[in-house]
């Protein structure tokens, strides 16, 4: 039984939450004075959540369970409101009689609840059950020439028909939009169609080519690199190759000048990594550190990424512009790739507006270390418009931040897409194995279990796509049933440390 002096001190480390709460909305007056009317209750809760989590409340999370008392570990979506619940029954516990006051006009658990599911409707698409995750899946290019195609996935249950515009033209694109839309009517459903900007995705450039020995055919140019071979980045038009100096071109030149000594590089959504050994205007020397013990072979347009380096680069591309002309007559949402900065985001909503087209949904796809430091601020900037949602977009980011750490960060960005009632997609190989092969391996199962909790999940292109699609299916109406028994420890936050301080 807990002493009338421990209570009392809980009821004080209580409200203290609820003053940083509330100073921080204070503190915050003019960056909610720009956020869409729509989002204003929200961005209040992501203040408050963030100011709460930028205290540790381990100590306070153990000591309130062990008096039965609702603690905040599961409160992203009404962190106020559960504050003055806790101080009410603390209150009560006390003998003190609880303090009306402003954490009751905080908005509660049903609020926010309907909150989540109007922002992810407007988005998504209305759902079919309770906790439904909607099902996007990523076009092949074949799907613009084959009906069928985009019929059988329509008909398995494909909600959202995704389009990277990395890849392919505008009139392929226009090809896939018809096939979808013809067969979502055959169907009697709607689907949404969500295409993804490009960005500056920094890439290997152009191989020489090899022959392989074998009736003079080439194969695909590669470079063969092992652990401690020394290779240069160039900025040069030129073509890449092997031997004695290992030459790789990059396709962004304006990686140059700002990568430091000492900086990690990886390549090929991390197969292979190295340290900056000397870096300039031009070139950018490398020792790989990390690679198998065969060697690997690195190919053309390969991921190249640079987690430790400032890159002043913009995030919307002129070709990204000239795409947004076609996406905003055509799609219901717009990727944001490789977002880093609420600038980028100002930047887009701009090109919007002068297209008339303020209501697309603005999906920030989160694969960048920067744009996970930047989180709680990216989310006050997309919340400046009306449509708005979260990728977690796990590929890069894993090669960003390390993939040890990836687990911990996604259930961070799950924690403040929450607070800000921001409905998220979870992406990035999911299901890979059985899209490829046709059956799904234990990890990737669990990982699904995981994955429902969003509320959409994103498939990649395969042959095995309407398994997978079934798949998902099976396992979000099982879990939809059940209830989230996890208890967090609730440690600070370092982003939200970072927003607050």
């Amino acid at each position: 039984m807990y002493s009338r002096k421990k209570i009392d001190s809980l009821l004080a480390q209580i409200e203290t939450l609820e003053t940083a709460a509330l100073n921080l909305e204070h503190n915050n007056k003019e960056l909610l004075k720009h956020i869409h009317p729509d989002h204003l209750p929200s961005a209040r809760n992501l203040l408050h959540y963030l100011a709460i989590r930028a205290k540790d409340l381990t100590l306070l999370q153990e000591e309130l369970s062990e008096l039965a008392i609702s603690s905040n570990s599961h409160s992203e979506s009404y962190a106020l409101n559960n504050l003055g619940k806790i101080r009410y029954l603390l209150c009560a516990l006390s003998g003190k009689a609880p303090e009306a006051g402003q954490p009751y006009t905080a908005i509660d658990c049903n609020d926010s609840n309907r909150f989540m599911k109007h922002n992810a409707a407007e988005l998504f698409g209305k759902v079919a059950f309770e906790g439904q995750s909607k099902i996007m899946v990523t076009l092949p290019a074949e799907a613009a020439e084959d009906y069928e195609m985009a019929h059988d996935m329509v008909k398995a249950g494909m909600h959202i028909a995704r389009i990277n515009t990395a890849h392919d033209n505008k009139d392929a694109w226009k090809s896939m939009i018809h096939n979808v839309n013809r067969a979502a009517k055959a169907s009697d459903k709607h689907v949404k169609i969500y295409m993804d900007l490009e960005g500056p995705k920094i890439r290997t450039g152009k191989i020489g080519t090899q022959p392989t020995g074998h009736n003079n055919k080439l194969k695909s140019p590669f470079i063969l690199l092992h652990k401690g071979d020394k290779i240069t980045l160039t900025k040069a038009e030129t073509e890449g190759h092997g031997g004695i100096e290992k030459i790789i071109p990059l396709t962004s030149p304006d990686v140059f000048g700002h990568v430091k000594p000492n900086e990690r590089v990886w390549f090929d959504d991390g197969k292979i990594g190295g340290m900056v050994t000397s870096s300039g205007n031009n070139e950018i020397d490398v020792k790989i550190t990390t690679a198998p013990e065969e060697g690997f072979k690195l190919k053309e347009e390969k991921g190249v990424n640079f987690p430790d380096s400032d890159l002043d680069i913009t995030a919307l591309t002129e070709e990204d512009v000239d795409h947004l002309e076609f996406i905003v007559k055509h799609a219901d949402m717009v990727g944001f790739s490789f977002v880093q900065r609420p600038e980028d985001i100002a930047l887009l909503q701009r090109h919007l507006k002068e297209l008339k087209r303020e209501d697309i949904g603005i999906i920030l796809k989160i694969e960048t270390r920067k744009a996970f430091e930047h989180f709680p601020a990216l989310l006050f900037a997309v919340m400046q418009s009306k449509h708005c949602g979260i990728m977690i977009a796990r590929g890069d980011l894993a090669v960003e931040i390390g993939y040890l750490r990836i687990a911990e960060v996604q259930e961070e960005i799950l924690w403040l897409s929450e607070a800000a009632h921001l409905p998220v997609i979870w992406a990035t190989q999911v299901l890979e194995t059985q899209i490829k092969k046709g059956i799904a391996t234990r990890a990737e199962i669990s990982d699904v279990v995981k994955a429902v909790r969003a509320e959409c999940v994103m498939l990649n292109k395969g042959p095995h796509i309407l398994e997978a699609i079934e798949t998902i299916k099976d396992i979000d109406k099982r879990m939809a049933a059940h209830e989230d028994k996890k208890r967090k420890i609730l440690r600070s936050l370092h982003v939200a440390k970072e927003f607050v301080e």
